[in-house]
């Protein structure tokens, strides 16, 4: 993938774990898309839904670990 291809995209995002479904708005201070699309909204969104209903989570009981 190119810088170009970036810019010239109609929808970018980066993804993990932590932080599901990132929207890309600018690549070397150049602004691409106009911040997260109908596309990666969608998928940021079915993302936290599993997420938040248990799917390939571990919770952490912050109690324990003080």
């Amino acid at each position: 993938m190119t810088v170009n291809d970036l810019v010239t995209a109609d929808e970018a995002f980066l993804t993990s774990s932590a932080g599901g479904i990132l929207p890309v708005s600018t690549v070397d201070g150049q602004p691409i898309c106009q911040g997260s699309g109908p596309v990666s909204t969608r998928i940021h969104n079915l993302y936290w839904e599993r997420r938040w209903a248990g799917w390939h989570g571990t919770p952490v009981d912050y109690e324990a670990a003080n």
